[in-house]
């Protein structure tokens, strides 16, 4: 565990007063639920305009869906902070033109924690992030993807999502609860083995006698 959180990179905090903030990943990984959870965090903290823009090959398929939630956490249809949803699709076209408009702009990969690594290998090398964004945090399984964004790629961590359920909000991530799940997953199928292997062992011996 030591040796993994020396060297991982450090969580990153959001500037939250950055203007634009653009959420990149795949289809289904969580991006408009995310982005839905930080526009709603920061209205109810400063009380500062927020809105979210959908850019993607899919966003018509969408628009009645985030619609409908973005209402239900009042987020207003004018823009001053922006929250940009944007496709992966689109993301290698779309970034440098953000860029172009926007300096100071923020970009987040969001990926699910039990991503495809070799999908998530090729998103992580569409841009230098800012940070990555985790959902599915409830998941059982070893966050691989997190532990492959900061050891390989060095992307740094920020803020996950345990839940797709807008109220579920979201919590700080950092290198020492990723590198601890890994360990507690590895102790306990050692656990589980040296378990098998002494239940064999106890058999064998009363099968000889």
């Amino acid at each position: 565990e030591l040796g993994l959180i020396n060297d991982l990179p450090d969580t990153k905090e959001i500037r939250l007063e950055s203007q634009v903030h653009v959420l990149t990943g795949g289809h289904g990984t969580g991006k408009t639920s995310i982005a839905l959870k930080i526009a709603s965090q920061i209205r109810r903290a400063n009380e500062n305009n927020v809105g979210i823009i959908s850019v993607g090959v899919n966003v018509r398929e969408n628009e009645a869906k985030l619609k409908m939630l973005s209402e239900s956490i009042d987020v207003p249809s004018f823009f001053v902070k922006d929250i940009i949803d944007l496709e992966l699709d689109s993301a290698p076209q779309a970034i440098p033109l953000i860029r172009d408009l926007y300096n100071d702009a923020q970009f987040h990969l969001v990926s699910p924690s039990d991503a495809s690594l070799p999908a998530f290998w090729a998103s992580c090398e569409l841009d230098k992030w800012d940070s990555i964004i985790l959902t599915r945090l409830e998941s059982p399984l070893v966050p691989w993807a997190a532990i492959e964004a900061l050891s390989k790629f060095k992307i740094p961590l920020s803020i996950g999502s345990i839940g797709s359920e807008i109220a579920s909000g979201l919590v700080k991530v950092t290198k020492g609860n990723i590198s601890r799940k890994l360990v507690d997953y590895i102790d306990d199928h050692i656990t589980n083995l040296t378990g098998k292997h002494s239940e064999r062992k106890s058999m064998k011996i009363s099968a000889l006698h």
